[in-house]
């Protein structure tokens, strides 16, 4: 883990298509959040931001209008997505919905960026697919921050969606 104290202005940069994927699994269902992982590079003393390459959507993770919760089983799916893949990357962090709701870390999404993305180079996405609104945040060790977006970055996008018969 790098120190907080040497990533200064730290940024997260994401490919258009990966974007565009996410926004478009989120908006299929405004009833209840839905969500996933952002796999990419993590940010680096000479790279002071996290490069989000790659979205794993979990549509089957059980959720409600107000809450996402992402199993064993959805994290097993991110794991074997990244042995699958040759690329060296890492999971950058998660994102998921708030349809019914305003964009904001809720106690639970706190918790969940502690103590499953407590990198301070990992990072979550929240957007309402409703109203558009987004928001970037990462852990610094002591508090939740809000990140910044760099220009979009030129490499490839893909998606992994578990096929609902497995």
């Amino acid at each position: 883990m790098i120190p907080n104290a040497r990533i200064s202005n730290f940024e997260v940069e994401i490919h258009p298509s990966v974007e565009s994927l996410v926004v478009q699994f989120l908006s299929a269902d405004l009833s209840r959040e839905r969500g996933g992982f952002l796999i990419g590079n993590l940010a680096s003393v000479a790279s002071p931001y996290s490069s989000v390459r790659r979205a794993i959507l979990c549509p089957d993770a059980p959720s409600t209008a107000v809450s996402l919760k992402l199993r064993a089983e959805e994290w097993q799916l991110a794991h074997e997505s990244l042995a699958a893949d040759e690329a060296e990357e890492s999971i950058v962090g998660w994102f998921h919905s708030h349809p019914s709701m305003p964009v904001r870390m809720s106690s639970r999404d706190k918790f969940i960026q502690t103590n499953f993305f407590g990198d301070s180079r990992q990072l979550a996405w929240i957007i309402n697919p409703v109203n558009g609104e987004e928001a970037w945040w990462r852990w610094n060790g002591s508090s939740i921050d809000r990140v910044s977006r760099r220009a979009s970055c030129a490499a490839q996008a893909s998606n992994t969606v578990r096929d609902e018969d497995d």
